[in-house]
């Protein structure tokens, strides 16, 4: 139900929802089969990129919550999180529709999101790898959403800062708490050839 083009918004945006709590609960439900025709993630993949703001928003809190949860890691769904943090323009289609009032709300969406990247960056040494592989398909979505849109649009995407927000702020090497200790002590144990 939750891939059909048939169903209403509604109904599409719950049954995700559903799956992804279910997704929380059993950790093997997103394992892709290999009788089933729409991955879990390639369906979340083709909601991010929807044309109606409603399914957008859905899609991307869902996303967020099963990245911080270890349930996904695809770089691409980072990738369309930060297109959505920094797109302007889904704010303001939301102010004219009707649908985002009753699905998702953009503005509550902006701010998981910006919660979201530090506290996925600091969870594991994985996710903040993860953040920086989503460079490239970054790269690929904005390229994308250029090409369709109109030049006037290009100031809309401060590309230059996107990859400054991910490359400086969650890119920086983490010292960990105990981690300078065992390096003097290797260092220690080398000097004296232990």
């Amino acid at each position: 139900i939750a891939g059909s083009v048939e169903e209403r918004v509604e109904v599409r945006v719950q049954s995700l929802l559903a799956l992804s709590d279910l997704a929380l609960i059993h950790e093997n439900l997103l394992a892709t089969n290999e009788g089933s025709s729409k991955s879990f993630q390639g369906m979340l993949l083709e909601m991010l990129a929807h044309s109606m703001p409603g399914i957008v928003v859905t899609a991307a809190e869902i996303s967020a919550k099963l990245l911080l949860a270890g349930r996904l890691t695809d770089p691409n769904l980072i990738a369309w999180l930060l297109t959505i943090y920094f797109d302007t323009s889904l704010l303001d289609k939301s102010e004219d529709s009707a649908e985002v009032k009753s699905v998702g709300c953009p503005a509550r969406l902006q701010q998981i999101i910006s919660v979201f990247f530090p506290t996925y960056a600091m969870s594991s040494l994985d996710a903040n790898d993860a953040l920086m592989a989503s460079v490239k398909p970054l790269l690929s979505i904005v390229k994308d959403k250029l090409e369709a849109s109109s030049a006037k649009t290009l100031s809309q995407w401060p590309i230059a800062k996107i990859i400054e927000y991910i490359c400086y702020r969650y890119g920086r090497p983490r010292r960990q708490k105990g981690k300078s200790r065992l390096s003097r002590q290797v260092r220690k144990c080398r000097r004296t050839s232990c």
